[in-house]
């Protein structure tokens, strides 16, 4: 299922039912041909004929008296030996910074919810939500099914590959930005790696487990509900890259266009059948928090600050009505109280511990700096 196959072992990740639609991040399936198996030491040469025609190839013109060389260690434990690496090794090198100091538990407070910590510091709470709550919703669904004719094709195509809609807006290419886009992809799987901890935890029924007129267009994916993978993965893109951008009136206009499009892609799984409006708004709420965690961790030295952010069902729909059915592009919050979109509680900043010295993230996030502002972008 993985389109990103070929990038340097990411694929793979793609059965994360669709989450790993970034693959292919613009082409880096094939790269090494052979289409190893991710992960492992196989590579283009790992076939018969090849083997078999090096293994000629080197006693024909090898010469046993040629000079050799005692190549000096790279630096003990240094970040700038990245490079060195293959984009597999590299991911994992990336994740686990990534996962350091961070949980996914119950919250002890009563209520069936879980809690995303960062060193300790609650940045999201989200309560289980009765079946009342999304029985409310679902002639929201059964609504948006007359938009599917239209949507088809969006839904279709973003069932694994959002990268396609993230590049026509942003330009990104995987050659020419290949260490934002490498960022970018473990900045997904470490969102899938939280999400679905959630997902599981909470374990909230798809839309067709409340009627059989659901009749979803697509296959109704193996996991729960709530909250939407694809909303919390689309806004977290959005809110990375509106970092990552420069300033200025036209980048504005582009942060701008990201969160439209993470608004619409949320959207199109509920039409498609598969979620319900509260999935996207809660997937939204733990993308835009997980962005503002892996921001905090990229830069070095900076006192990371995250907002922490709370749903329970009982509250938001005491402020924003039963459906849910809230414009998604609205401000998220505010410092400390909600903004426009006012269905969730804000309990202030948390900080979150940053790098006190380079590290791999750090490397990785300076250099894909440095190429963006080498391509004014």
């Amino acid at each position: 299922m993985s389109l990103l196959g070929g990038y340097g072992g990411y694929g793979g990740y793609g059965g994360y039912g669709g989450y790993g639609g970034y693959g292919g991040y613009g082409g880096y399936g094939g790269y090494g041909g052979g289409g190893p198996v991710p992960g492992s030491l196989g590579d283009a040469f790992a076939n018969p004929l090849v083997c078999t025609a090096l293994v000629a190839n080197r006693d024909a013109t090898s010469n046993p008296g040629a000079p050799s060389q005692t190549p000096a260690n790279p630096n003990f434990n240094d970040p700038a030996n990245i490079p060195r690496w293959e984009s597999w090794v590299r991911s994992y090198l990336v994740q686990w910074e990534l996962c350091k100091g961070v949980t996914v538990d119950p919250s002890g407070m009563g209520a069936s919810a879980m809690e995303l910590k960062a060193d300790g510091q609650t940045i999201v709470r989200i309560a289980q939500p009765s079946t009342a709550f999304f029985d409310a919703q679902l002639h929201r669904v059964l609504c948006w099914a007359d938009l599917r004719l239209d949507r088809i094709p969006e839904i279709l195509a973003q069932i694994d590959n959002q990268f396609a809609f993230v590049a026509s807006v942003t330009g990104l290419n995987p050659d020419r930005h290949r260490n934002t886009v490498e960022l970018l992809v473990n900045a997904i799987q470490f969102t899938v790696l939280v999400e679905m901890q959630f997902k599981h935890a909470l374990a909230c029924w798809r839309p067709n487990q409340y009627s059989a007129q659901v009749q979803p267009v697509i296959t109704t994916p193996g996991h729960g509900s709530f909250p939407s993978g694809h909303s919390t993965q689309a806004f977290m893109l959005a809110r990375l890259l509106s970092f990552m951008l420069p300033t200025g009136a036209y980048f504005d206009s582009m942060r701008e266009q990201l969160y439209r499009q993470a608004a619409r892609i949320a959207t199109n799984r509920v039409i498609a059948g598969v979620h319900f409006p509260a999935d996207s708004v809660v997937g939204r709420l733990l993308g835009h928090s997980i962005a503002e965690y892996i921001i905090a961790r990229l830069t070095q030295g900076n006192a990371g600050r995250v907002v922490y952010r709370e749903f329970d069902a009982s509250v938001a729909t005491a402020t924003a009505g039963k459906d849910l059915d809230l414009d998604l592009v609205q401000p998220i919050d505010t410092l400390y109280t909600p903004g426009p979109f006012n269905c969730y509680q804000i309990h202030g900043q948390v900080g979150v511990n940053t790098a006190a010295a380079p590290s791999v993230l750090t490397e990785l996030f300076n250099e894909g700096q440095a190429e963006r502002a080498a391509l004014a972008m």
